[in-house]
């Protein structure tokens, strides 16, 4: 009983998640409505425990980031690469998931210009 009454209450969650997402797209204009589903996925995820919150700080303020220069990496690339990229990557690089690119930017340098400079790299596979 106690399995059946779960699945239930998962379903009438689903449900209402559902119909908060139509209904609340139906006030949207067009271009708000990819950020409100973001919205919506984000915090199902977060009731979930699914989310790194520092990670997710760090994708929601890159920009605006407090840089302290005197314990930065100094910037590999800076004939390519901008300091406030520099910036934001050194931030990222701070974090455990993400430590390891600091040794693939050593190793591979001209594969992360060549990716850098691409017109789609969002399409790209990372070096």
């Amino acid at each position: 009983k106690s399995l059946k009454l779960n699945e239930r209450i998962e379903k009438l969650n689903d449900y209402h998640t559902y119909a908060v997402y139509k209904y609340g797209c139906r006030s949207l204009f067009e271009r708000h409505k990819l950020l409100f589903s973001f919205h919506i996925c984000t915090k199902i995820m977060d009731a979930d425990k699914r989310i790194n919150h520092d990670e997710y700080q760090f994708f929601l303020r890159a920009h605006t980031l407090t840089i302290d220069h005197e314990t930065q990496f100094s910037n590999p690339f800076p004939a390519w690469l901008d300091n406030n990229r520099w910036d934001q990557m050194s931030e990222l690089i701070r974090m455990p998931d993400y430590r390891f690119l600091r040794d693939l930017f050593d190793q591979f340098p001209k594969d992360w210009k060549e990716w850098y400079i691409s017109e789609e790299a969002e399409n790209a596979s990372l070096p």
